[in-house]
C-alpha cells in the first residue's frame, strides 16, 4: 500500500518563523525610522540654507544690505538700507522672527526659491501661514499673490537677517538674559546666525513647545519646556558666512523671538533656540 506523504510546516515550525519575522521587524523599524529622520534633517538643512542664500541674492541689488524683514513693513520700507531712529518696538506694534513681510517673501520666491523650501519636512506645508485679514493657511504650491490681503507670511525658519533685533530680543529674553545680533549685510561677522529651524517654547496657539527633530521626528512638549529637557536633537542654523550646521539642543541657547504689542506689557513667553556665537558677546557684555 502506498502511503501519502503530506508536505508542510508543523505548528511549532510556523510559530518559530513568525517569531523570527517579528524579531526582524522590531530590529529594522527603528533603523528605518532613523534613516527617514536623517533624510528629513538633510532636507531641512537644505531648506534653511536656501532661505539664507535667497537673502544674500536679494542683497546684491540692495547695496549689499539685507532686505529688512520685520513683518510690519510694506514694500518700500523693506527696501530701506536700515531701520530709522523712529523704528522702535512700540512703533512697529509687533514682530515674530518666523514671519517675513510680504515684499521679502514674494521676492525670495521670485529669486528662485520654491515655496516648499519655506517649511521643515517635519512641520509640513500647512505650517506656512499668512498673517492679515483673515489669517489663513497657505498651501505650499500656492502663489502668495493669490492672497492680496496677507501682509506677512510665517515660515518654518527664524529669519534673523535684516531684523530689528531690539524689537523682539528685549521683550522676552529668557533668564539668564541672552541678547542676539541681527546680520544686516554680508560684511557683518560670518558667525552671526542668519536663520535657523524653529525650535520654540512658549507658543500661545496652541500652548505648547515644539521641536521638530527628535529621534523619531516632531516633539511636542508642555508650553515652557526648554529644548534640552526633551529628546530634541536640535536643528540647522545657517550663518552669515553661508555655512549650515546642525546645532544640538545642548549647544542651543534661548533667545527672545517675539514682540507682541500688549500696551505697556511687552512680556511674552515665546523663546527661540539656536546657536550662541562669539559675536553675541559684544551685545551681552
Amino acid at each position: 500500500m502506498t502511503r501519502t506523504r503530506h508536505i508542510g510546516f508543523t505548528l511549532i515550525e510556523l510559530l518559530v518563523v513568525i517569531s523570527i519575522i517579528a524579531l526582524l521587524i522590531a530590529i529594522l523599524l527603528p533603523a528605518l525610522a532613523g534613516a527617514r529622520e536623517s533624510a528629513r534633517r538633510a532636507q531641512c538643512s537644505s531648506n534653511c540654507r536656501s532661505v539664507a542664500t535667497g537673502m544674500m541674492t536679494l542683497s546684491v541689488d540692495n547695496k549689499q544690505q539685507y532686505r529688512l524683514t520685520n513683518r510690519q513693513l510694506n514694500e518700500s520700507q523693506a527696501k530701506e538700507l536700515r531701520y530709522s531712529l523712529q523704528d522702535t518696538p512700540s512703533g512697529f506694534g509687533s514682530d515674530h522672527i518666523s514671519f517675513l513681510n510680504r515684499s521679502v517673501y514674494i521676492d525670495l520666491i521670485d529669486s528662485g526659491i520654491d515655496v516648499s523650501s519655506f517649511t521643515c519636512p517635519n512641520r509640513g506645508a500647512d505650517f506656512i501661514r499668512g498673517n492679515g485679514s483673515p489669517a489663513t493657511q497657505i498651501p505650499s504650491a500656492q502663489d502668495p499673490r493669490a492672497y492680496p490681503n496677507i501682509n506677512s507670511f510665517r515660515i518654518a525658519y527664524y529669519t534673523m537677517a535684516g531684523r530689528n533685533q531690539e524689537t523682539v530680543q528685549n521683550a522676552n529674553s529668557p533668564s539668564p538674559r541672552r541678547l542676539w545680533r541681527a546680520p544686516m549685510s554680508q560684511d557683518d561677522p560670518g558667525d552671526l546666525p542668519m536663520n535657523a529651524c524653529i525650535l520654540e517654547r512658549g507658543t500661545g496657539t496652541p500652548p505648547e513647545a515644539t521641536y521638530p527633530h527628535g529621534p523619531k521626528g516632531m516633539i511636542i512638549a508642555e508650553r515652557d519646556t526648554p529644548a534640552f529637557e526633551t529628546n530634541s536633537d536640535g536643528g540647522p542654523v545657517t550663518a552669515n558666512d553661508g555655512s549650515t550646521q546642525f546645532v544640538s539642543s545642548e549647544d542651543a541657547q534661548g533667545f527672545g523671538a517675539v514682540h507682541a504689542n500688549n500696551g505697556n506689557n511687552r512680556t511674552t513667553r515665546f523663546v527661540g533656540h539656536w546657536a550662541y556665537v562669539d559675536s553675541y558677546d559684544k551685545v551681552n557684555d
